[in-house]
């Protein structure tokens, strides 16, 4: 063991004996007053919504005194860490976070203490111990130095970067812990704060199973023993671990071990009910709530465009993201284009379905998982035919099978007696990012039969957008090509770069066009424009066309300047940053030069007289192609009629 000549100094001189629970702590105040040195504490909190007066409180959940675990259940973006900071901001706890995804929010110590633990899992129970006794030592100086407010407590906890000038709680485990293992020193946990919080606990479910509890030769990940001590430290009766994927099989296996048994610890809650979609009159209230806090002027107005922009009505993230982004830009249309960006960007951080294309790309297996006779797969593809006709859907998927569907971000779960019984989607963004996931084929060969039995569709645009793509593709590249086509996960601007004949662009809402196809077969680039009304006057005509044209992508239709948010930008340097209007333009010049052509085209389906022509497009409508759809079904354009009809 390799202690300083200053530490050993400083033992020698105090006396001190570190199997004594007093010295200990005198000792890890010394390398505290070293690590800290002459910074004056404090900081404050962060002023994004996450952390916006979080005195007020936006969740509902009132912490009790019953000694349990409570699982907070959620994906990701509704609100579980919000909650935990308001319960800390009011409770004194301890806040801990298995892996922070942001810069000095929450300390690192549990992520360090997670790879000593799966490095030596035979010293787990010390490791977990000298990380609960550095946290709770640095907790009680704070308070002893007047940092004994709840939210004091939280801000040196949640940045503590900030507060200290240095992560001083992973830097004190990493100093104490071998000395500890090597001494055989066994710190005791007194004066303790009754509440623990672990944040992301779904990462400590993904290790490696190197671990067994007590009387137990199972081996398990490290979620089981930083759960079973952190109950049988005794001390910490208000415990919450919130992910957004839980293990139940590993919680029951922890509780019905016979120590926690013959400590009367084996109950938990679950508490994923509290969290759902916001509705509409939510996401204006709690838009106008962060407006006005932030003293914002058009306050009204940008209330009203969010509040029109389906899109981000759901999670709290969502709208959330779109009042950060508006702060940081002071414009709404440049924060709805970063909203668009990242929610249809499968790399975005902001993409909620990010674990589920983590496990499609490593050929993970839990798609064709059988449940029933059925497979997740088809589960999750008849609930977007749900959600096309009905506009929303409902998961039919339990236990374990219903907790990895949060965890991959689908939906919210329904739950009865602390078991979920379903999950349920409710957001358009959901079923957008679905779309670049989920097998194109599948959704259109089951969409004449939804048709025909349900002719209310509720999101018409979908429907007609997959009924168009699929025929696009089969009428220029056949069949075969066509039942094995993917919606592209690319921008508009790569996909065209990409020499891939088997995939179809569906661009983003504020793009125009709604379907793009690079047919290698006719060489041409078809620029489908959807419309699907009761009628159309002259103008929406005109306005059709201008939609489809790629000088007009990401343009005001009445004044046809660029949108805020994806106009051509300069750097510090004056460098050109192409917006993604000139990178499309850019492509299709390029393919041009290659002997492409450009075919702009207009589908238009109406209740009265089809339209057969307009200028400037080609038109596909029931008069003018009767066999458009011939590929799918050949009554497709009849059960269009009957989906008009009941507008």
């Amino acid at each position: 063991m390799h202690r300083s000549p200053s530490d050993q100094k400083f033992i020698a001189e105090n006396g001190l004996d570190l199997n004594r629970s007093t010295d200990l702590i005198k000792y890890t105040l010394y390398q505290f007053a070293k690590t800290v040195g002459e910074c004056e504490l404090g900081a404050s909190f962060n002023e994004n919504c996450l952390e916006l007066r979080l005195d007020q409180r936006r969740t509902e959940y009132v912490l009790d005194d019953v000694d349990d675990i409570k699982i907070v259940l959620a994906p990701s973006g509704a609100g579980k860490t919000r909650m935990i900071l308001e319960l800390l901001h009011e409770s004194l706890g301890y806040y801990f976070t298995v892996k922070s995804s942001q810069n000095d929010f929450g300390s690192i110590d549990l992520y360090h203490c997670l790879i000593y633990c799966q490095n030596k899992p035979e010293n787990t129970h010390l490791y977990l111990s000298v990380l609960y006794f550095v946290r709770v030592t640095v907790c009680n100086h704070l308070m002893s130095l007047g940092f004994d407010q709840p939210w004091q407590i939280l801000l040196a906890q949640l940045h503590p970067n900030a507060f200290f000038g240095i992560d001083v709680f992973y830097y004190l485990f990493i100093t104490l812990v071998d000395e500890f293992v090597i001494m055989k020193i066994q710190p005791k946990l007194e004066n303790c704060f009754p509440f623990v919080a672990i944040d992301e606990i779904q990462l400590s479910i993904e290790t490696a199973k190197n671990h067994c509890l007590p009387e137990s030769s199972n081996m398990r990940p490290f979620f089981s023993p930083l759960v079973f001590f952190t109950k049988m430290f005794r001390k910490f009766p208000r415990f919450i671990v919130a992910g957004t994927g839980i293990n139940f099989e590993l919680i029951k296996d922890a509780l019905e071990s016979s120590t926690m048994k013959a400590d009367q610890r084996t109950a938990y809650q679950v508490l994923s009910k509290r969290f759902r979609p916001l509705t509409k009159a939510e996401v204006v209230e709690y838009a106008r709530f962060v407006l006005q806090e932030r003293r914002v002027e058009d306050c009204e107005a940008i209330v009203q465009r969010i509040s029109d922009f389906n899109l981000c009505h759901g999670r709290a993230r969502f709208v959330a993201f779109i009042l950060d982004q508006y702060k940081k830009w002071g414009n709404i249309e440049c924060a709805i284009a970063a909203f668009i960006e990242g929610v249809t960007n499968v790399n975005c951080s902001i993409f909620p379905l990010a674990f589920l294309k983590r496990d499609i790309d490593k050929n993970g297996q839990w798609l064709n998982r059988v449940v029933g006779n059925d497979t997740i797969s088809r589960i999750i593809r008849n609930g977007m035919l749900d959600f096309i006709m009905f506009g929303q859907a409902f998961l039919q998927l339990q236990g374990q099978d219903a907790s990895d569907a949060i965890l991959y971000g689908l939906g919210f779960g329904e739950v009865s007696n602390n078991t979920i019984d379903g999950v349920r989607i409710d957001e358009l963004a959901i079923m957008e990012c679905l779309r670049y996931l989920m097998p194109f084929n599948e959704i259109v060969a089951s969409l004449a039969e939804r048709i025909a039995s349900s002719p209310k569709a509720q999101m018409i645009d979908y429907l007609v957008e997959y009924l168009v793509a699929f025929a696009l593709v089969a009428n220029t590249s056949g069949l075969d090509v066509a039942r094995n086509i993917k919606i592209t996960h690319r921008s508009v601007a790569d996909y065209l770069r990409v020499n891939d004949a088997n995939q179809v662009s569906f661009p983003d809402p504020m793009c125009g066009a709604d379907v793009i196809y690079k047919c290698v077969k006719t060489m041409t680039v078809y620029i489908y424009q959807t419309n699907f009304v009761k009628g159309m006057t002259k103008q929406e005509r005109v306005n059709a066309c201008n939609t489809n044209d790629p000088n007009l992508f990401y343009c005001n239709r009445t004044t046809k300047t660029v949108l805020k948010g994806f106009e051509d930008k300069h750097d510090a340097l004056g460098n050109v940053i192409k917006g993604k209007r000139t990178l499309i333009l850019d492509e299709l010049r390029q393919l041009q030069r290659d002997g492409f052509t450009l075919q702009q085209v207009v589908f238009v389906h109406t209740g009265e007289n089809q339209i057969a022509k307009l200028n400037g497009a080609e038109v596909v409508s029931k008069t003018s192609h009767p066999n458009f759809f011939d590929y799918i079904a050949q009554n497709i354009w009849g059960l269009l009629d009957s989906v008009t009809s009941k507008f």
